[in-house]
């Protein structure tokens, strides 16, 4: 899946692990946490992997890291 960046760039969206998202945006578990859960209709609970489409919707929302 790709997306397109305000530059006019696209992304390559794959699935991703909680860890890889931590690691990505460069903060603790705990702090990537709290940010999902502000996040209007993702599903977070008992995930560790996230599909393209919701990497897409966290990238949308806390901006591609």
């Amino acid at each position: 899946m790709q997306m397109q960046l305000f530059e006019g760039e696209t992304v390559n969206i794959t699935s991703k692990s909680k860890a890889e998202l931590v690691q990505a945006y460069g903060v603790c578990r705990h702090t990537l946490r709290s940010w999902l859960l502000k996040i209007p209709g993702l599903d977070t609970k008992n995930k560790r992997i996230f599909t393209p489409i919701e990497v897409s919707i966290i990238y949308k929302h806390l901006g591609t890291p």
